[in-house]
């Protein structure tokens, strides 16, 4: 097959895998997390300030893009706006190996990173999935785009913009911090040959980048902003961590293998890597280091990696092969990617939901359809409701309703053991806090599901069955039951809609 008809063939599958995961890949609670804070910040509020968040500033800001394409398509509204920032990172991809690779290379090198970041269900899912992911990836490879640049230029307004570019994508993603202090080394090493003024920019914009970021809530919200980035990770318990560490390395290599070969050919030729690539290698190992001793480490973590990986790859790659071998060399590669691809476990859980003895049970719908179908039922139910007391907060957006204040972390809402006064600084709710709310809401409908009230964080533990009994309780001595949907949003729970009894008015008691 010619190069530009496979380029053309490879692409067009991986839109298609792409369009598949938009509609197909299985719901997460943090995408109505996220997609609530940006709708808090439209509304006026700061994050840490005035309501609880987990991550840095950049994602409700920038996620204001995404509020019209909620309110006409609800929460593919908000998955195509996260979908769009991995495209625009494989466009800065492709014209990053366009501008940087002799003309021998170029068609080689764009094939190929089509084929291993376009042809992965694992990185399509988590493109689609509303998370940091896809921001933080397109910061980062832009990042390393103009770090590329800087390698043929020496133009230090180039490791400006690299800087600059890092913070971004450190205040969107934290566990990105590490990058400044391999690319700084990297600079400082080679102060002889690029000079001072190199280090000394970027150690310049990266602080002034991360100070315009964070420190305005750390001026208004500092407990608000030290808890968001730092207590609610650290306070995690683990039973298990060496195993699950352990998991978190052969997960990742069954979702990255296809780029975990091209590394293990590459990295022992790395002193013959071209100018830049070595620093930027090492940062992705550092963060990567950083996710696996994290108190829970989720091999998802890595997708924001992944298009910068790609791009070094693709970069790199073609000046260790044979010349006359790329066009064979690319056929194979998007091959294998493809076969890859249709093998992958990852569509198996988008179209399988499990096995009962011998028979395997498929999905009629989607997740998100079945979102959609629940999120139709609620307004019939009360006409004009604005708010619906939930922790599921994708049921929310989907909706198009508000829920009470409090529960912006969704199921990781509740923090029994908090203090109340700190709780109330926090914006999170213990159990008195709950109390009040639950006692005093006067949202018209609630919707419960299996994660409602039943993780007590920061330790993210089960909270005790005669905990979680009474409080379920208490939300029903308010509310009657109205509907059940069996299986409902993240791993199948059974979800239970109530709507609020209507209360006796003193005033009319004799």
């Amino acid at each position: 097959m010619k190069s530009r008809s496979l380029l053309f063939w490879t692409l067009s599958a991986s839109l298609l895998l792409g369009a598949t995961a938009l509609w197909w890949s299985p719901l997460n609670q943090d995408e109505g997390w996220y997609l609530l804070a940006a709708q808090r910040v439209n509304q006026g509020h700061l994050p840490y300030r005035d309501f609880a968040f987990t991550q840095g500033p950049v994602l409700p800001y920038v996620y204001q893009g995404a509020l019209p394409l909620l309110r006409s398509l609800g929460l593919l509204g908000g998955r195509l706006y996260s979908y769009l920032w991995s495209v625009l990172s494989l466009a800065v991809i492709v014209l990053t190996l366009r501008r940087h690779l002799p003309s021998k290379f170029r068609l080689f090198a764009v094939i190929l990173a089509v084929a291993l970041l376009g042809l992965n269900p694992f990185f399509a899912q988590f493109s689609a999935t509303v998370k940091t992911y896809s921001l933080a990836g397109f910061f980062l490879v832009l990042a390393f785009s103009t770090w590329l640049e800087f390698q043929q230029s020496h133009r230090p307004v180039q490791l400006g913009l690299c800087a600059l570019m890092l913070a971004a994508a450190t205040a969107t993603r934290i566990s990105i911090g590490p990058m400044f202090i391999a690319l700084g080394i990297g600079l400082i090493v080679k102060r002889k040959q690029l000079g001072h003024r190199a280090w000394i920019t970027f150690a310049s914009a990266g602080p002034a980048g991360l100070a315009l970021a964070f420190v305005p809530f750390l001026l208004l919200a500092p407990d608000g902003l030290s808890f968001g980035l730092w207590e609610f990770h650290a306070g995690r318990e683990i039973a298990s961590p060496w195993l699950l560490r352990a998991g978190f390395l052969s997960r990742s290599l069954q979702h990255l293998l296809p780029v975990a070969v091209c590394l293990i050919l590459l990295i022992p030729r790395f002193k013959h890597w071209q100018n830049g690539v070595l620093p930027v290698m090492t940062g992705l190992a550092l963060i990567s280091l950083l996710h696996l001793f994290a108190p829970f480490p989720y091999d998802e973590y890595q997708i924001l990696l992944f298009p910068a990986l790609v791009l070094l790859i693709a970069f790199e790659f073609p000046y260790h092969l044979p010349e006359e071998k790329l066009p064979l060399i690319a056929s194979v590669t998007a091959l294998y990617c493809l076969l890859f691809a249709l093998s992958s476990p990852v569509l198996q859980g988008w179209f399988g939901q499990g096995r009962d003895r011998i028979w395997i049970q498929g999905a009629a719908k989607s997740q998100l359809h079945h979102l959609r179908d629940t999120a139709d039922q609620l307004h019939p139910l009360s006409p004009g409701a604005a708010e619906i007391f939930t922790t599921d907060l994708y049921l929310a957006v989907e909706a198009r309703l508000d829920i009470p204040r409090g529960l912006e972390l969704g199921p990781f809402s509740y923090f029994p053991d908090l203090p109340t006064d700190r709780a109330t600084t926090l914006h999170v709710l213990n159990s008195e806090r709950l109390e009040d709310l639950i006692r005093q809401t006067r949202a018209p409908l609630a919707a419960l599901s299996g994660y409602s009230f039943s993780i007590q964080s920061p330790s993210i533990t089960p909270v005790p069955e005669e905990t979680f009994t009474e409080i379920h309780a208490r939300i029903r001595a308010r509310y009657r039951p109205i509907a059940i949907v069996d299986t409902f949003g993240q791993s199948n729970t059974r979800l239970n809609i109530y709507q609020l009894k209507k209360e006796p008015n003193p005033e009319n008691r004799d």
